[in-house]
This record gives structure tokens, C-alpha cells and sequence, in this order.
């Protein structure tokens, strides 16, 4: 479908979406909008990256995504919270292996997340 009414499409859609209206076919082409012509950001919590509360991340890409929770555990660890500073403790003492294979599957489940909306 060639998403001709896109523009138009996505200013209405926040209305529409409230009138419980909006069809599969404008989501689609929203989408399409939202990535050609919008950052599409994602939404991670400090304990799916390992960590120990419910801070919400947002970022455009895993790398981003793990920086941020890295320096939110570091401040974490400078405040002396014990939840984040035995889970940073579990993350030094993994092998450069398993510390790949753990950054690999999640920023496999990273890309696997609806955008943010």
C-alpha cells in the first residue's frame, strides 16, 4: 500500500486512536511514517538490563539503551544502594563470554520491542 495520506494520517491519529478507530492499515502506515521521518525510541527497565528497580530507559538503540543504565548504575553504586551494587557485582563477575552472550540476547529482545508511542 503506498501511504499516500500519511501526513494527514498522523495528525489525526491521536484523536482517532481515542475514538478506538484507528484501523490496522493506518497503524501500519503511521509506523512507516514514524520511521522514515521520526526517531523511533524504545522503552527498557533497569531490571530487564540486569539491574535492580523500575527506572524506565528510553533510547533509539541498544548501545544508547546500555549506556544509560551503566551510568544510572554507577550513581546507583556512588549513593551505596546494596539491590544495584549486588546486581553490578553479578555483572563483573561474568566472563568476557558470558558478558557477550548476555549483551547479544538483549539487545536481541531490545530490537524485539514495540516502539514507543
Amino acid at each position: 500500500m503506498a501511504c499516500i495520506f500519511v501526513y494527514w494520517d498522523y495528525h489525526l491519529h491521536y484523536s482517532f486512536k481515542e475514538m478506538g478507530i484507528i484501523s490496522k492499515v493506518v497503524r501500519s502506515c503511521l509506523l512507516k511514517f514514524k520511521s522514515q521521518n521520526r526517531t523511533i525510541m524504545k522503552t527498557m527497565t533497569c531490571k530487564q538490563l540486569g539491574g535492580a528497580c523500575d527506572k524506565k530507559f528510553h533510547a533509539e538503540t541498544f548501545e544508547e539503551m546500555a549506556e544509560k543504565s551503566k551510568n544510572h548504575g554507577m550513581e546507583m553504586a556512588k549513593k551505596g544502594d546494596k539491590k544495584h551494587l549486588k546486581a553490578m557485582a553479578k555483572m563483573k563477575d561474568m566472563s568476557q563470554e558470558d558478558m557477550q552472550e548476555w549483551f547479544g540476547k538483549k539487545k536481541k529482545e531490545f530490537e524485539a520491542l514495540p516502539a514507543d508511542e
